[in-house]
């Protein structure tokens, strides 16, 4: 299935995501790029210097540490090659995340859906909160709450830390907002990096001056 959705002035598939993700997540390697890189080259030509005049000489020893100095400057390059590598894949991946994975989620449409039951988790762990994301650019202070919904199969009951807006007028029923991710982007094989399928940004809209407690 084909999403799109507007982004800015653009509008973007989420082919596009994806594709934007196979190509931040694994950069060309820049040779000029590496930090030192001046260095390892001026080495690299030194020793290669050093062997021809060597040879020109007739020199006999001096062969092994030169050949040390080559073994040990290429094994210090390959380290530092990997580490900056690996810099640039995760500046890659942050930078796919804040231009096109999240804008892109927070495009979606929103479900919105009644509730019918709800109270404050006064004693809930740290680990609610870790069950799904709030990916909005401002920070918002979320409450534990356990809470009950007319969902699209019926009644869904989820504990989970809200995000609330008390601007509904005290005629209106309290209802659950969030948007809803249909595949899976950006995951890598050891199942990091992207984000999964799911609810995002879940917000709860409670009547003005609402005092909380259970409601049914």
């Amino acid at each position: 299935m084909l999403l799109r959705r507007q982004i800015g002035r653009e509008i973007m598939h989420i082919e596009d995501v994806k594709i934007q993700f196979e190509k931040l997540s694994n950069p060309s390697p820049a040779l000029a790029d590496m930090p030192g890189i001046g260095i390892f080259l001026g080495i690299y030509v030194l020793l290669f210097i050093t062997i021809v005049i060597m040879r020109m000489a007739k020199a006999k020893e001096g062969y092994g540490w030169i050949a040390f100095g080559y073994i040990l400057s290429i094994c210090v390059h390959l380290v530092l090659s990997k580490g900056y590598y690996q810099e640039k894949v995760e500046k890659g991946i942050e930078q796919w995340k804040q231009e096109y994975a999240i804008p892109y989620i927070n495009s979606l449409p929103k479900e919105k859906h009644e509730i019918v039951f709800m109270k404050i988790e006064a004693n809930s762990s740290q680990k609610i909160k870790d069950n799904g994301l709030w990916l909005a650019s401002q920070e918002v202070q979320r409450t534990p709450m356990t809470i009950s919904f007319k969902g699209n199969t019926g009644i869904e009951t989820q504990t989970y830390w809200y995000a609330t807006d008390m601007s509904l007028t005290p005629e209106q029923k309290p209802y659950i907002e969030y948007t809803v991710l249909p595949e899976d982007i950006g995951i890598d094989e050891q199942g990091n990096a992207g984000f999964w399928a799911g609810r995002y940004n879940h917000k709860i809209y409670l009547p003005e001056n609402y005092e909380f407690k259970d409601i049914k």
